[in-house]
């Protein structure tokens, strides 16, 4: 199921914040935090020293000051979704928007438009649809009048635009919450279950510094789109995307566990055991939590799980030296090979019954390039991404929505059933 977030991540903690604060002119345009992960995704290894960021923006920007244009060779097959329905979500236009398959015809599912006190939201994060189709999203209010009037909220909508419906609203933007200026309120992804409306996000969240890498933290917590909170967890996990299994009772989720507490054969530990050359003392290890028993296991090194239509397969990112990659993994039999998405410049956004996979990539080479306006000054403009197709041997690919802004949210989910 759909992890709710696009961004040029590479598998970088993507932290994609919104074009709003440059349309209105404000300073708070992503802050220091997502600042350097956004310029990290340039890099083969991210890093935190401002000072490095600067160089490596001005050598991204070249000589010129003209930003590089990155691209996948082609060709480009031709009718991969023909028989696939569903919708892509996003926010690329500010609004919650859905682009239904295989049609490809776009809609909005939400406008957003100021408050009776004259307060503005954006979209902090997104998920689904689910195969009732439903969207859950946060809705974070951080330009206001006062302080005391920031909030975010946790709400579902109908992917026709109906019944949009308020679950939860907790003091506290979400837009910092991560940050020294927040207070740890709520991470940057939800996950919402295909079956039994299931959500689950990362609140508390702390920072934790790694070398060459700043993540987050926080504390597993669920809800359900019938207004009730799921079981309290203890559990501690990465503030990265999450993925539900078919039967919308199992979560795959990614935490930060002690090398020497893994099995010196654990799956996936000689391929992403290693960060850019160094050797954390702590990795990223992908768990499933099951909601009946309350009870996690490990599955295999990495992080970005996404759980395939059928259950069958989980597609876990990670690193390994300089490189990140994807792994197919097999459930039943833990067979874990290499995956490669064409041009692949983001997350997997999820896959269809009949095994095609969508995720967001680079344009492909001979497309028109686009860059995105509303830029923050320190940036400037930002290569437009696209939103591809690959089949399931990643030998195949086609675009199928041109062009997406790095700095917004896109999620896939089937048609309802």
């Amino acid at each position: 199921m759909p992890t709710g977030v696009a961004g040029l991540s590479n598998g970088h903690p993507p932290r994609l914040r919104r074009r709003q604060a440059a349309q209105l002119g404000q300073k708070r345009d992503g802050g220091v935090k997502p600042l350097l992960s956004q310029i990290a995704r340039l890099m083969p290894c991210p890093l935190i020293s401002f000072a490095a960021c600067a160089c490596v923006m001005l050598a991204a920007l070249g000589c010129t000051g003209e930003p590089t244009v990155e691209t996948v060779p082609g060709p480009e097959a031709t009718g991969l979704l023909n028989n696939s329905k569903g919708y892509i979500v996003t926010d690329d236009s500010g609004d919650i928007s859905a682009i239904s398959l295989p049609d490809r015809k776009p809609h909005v599912v939400r406008h957003l438009s100021s408050a009776a006190d004259g307060s503005r939201p954006t979209i902090h994060a997104l998920s689904g649809p689910d195969r009732d189709g439903r969207i859950v999203y946060v809705e974070d209010y951080f330009f206001v009048k006062h302080e005391s009037q920031e909030r975010h909220l946790l709400k579902s909508i109908n992917v026709d635009g109906k019944n949009d419906t308020e679950l939860f609203s907790r003091p506290g933007s979400a837009m910092w919450a991560t940050s020294a200026a927040g207070n740890g309120e709520i991470g940057h992804y939800l996950a919402l279950s295909p079956t039994n409306g299931h959500v689950a996000f990362i609140s508390h969240v702390k920072n934790r510094q790694m070398p060459r890498a700043l993540l987050s933290v926080g504390r597993l917590e669920f809800w359900n789109l019938n207004g009730n909170t799921g079981p309290e967890t203890k559990i501690t996990a990465l503030d990265e995307p999450m993925s539900w299994f078919p039967d919308g009772q199992r979560l795959a989720y990614a935490a930060l566990v002690p090398r020497k507490a893994l099995p010196q054969d654990a799956d996936g530990l000689e391929a992403f055991g290693n960060y850019c050359g160094e050797v954390w003392e702590e990795i990223p290890a992908i768990y499933i939590y099951d909601l009946t028993s309350g009870k996690s296991e490990f599955f295999h090194v990495g992080w970005q799980p996404v759980v395939s239509y059928d259950g069958k397969t989980v597609f876990v990112g990670g690193w390994g030296g300089n490189n990140f990659s994807w792994h197919r993994v097999n459930v039943k039999t833990g067979e874990s090979t290499h995956f490669v998405l064409p041009g692949g410049a983001g997350p997997i956004l999820g896959t269809t019954p009949d095994n095609f996979v969508l995720y967001v990539g680079l344009p492909t080479a001979g497309s028109p390039i686009r860059f995105t306006d509303n830029n923050s000054p320190l940036r400037g403009p930002k290569q437009m991404l696209t939103i591809k197709v690959t089949n399931e041997k990643g030998k195949k690919f086609q675009t199928i929505v041109p062009y997406l802004d790095p700095r917004s949210h896109a999620s896939f989910g089937p048609a309802p059933q």
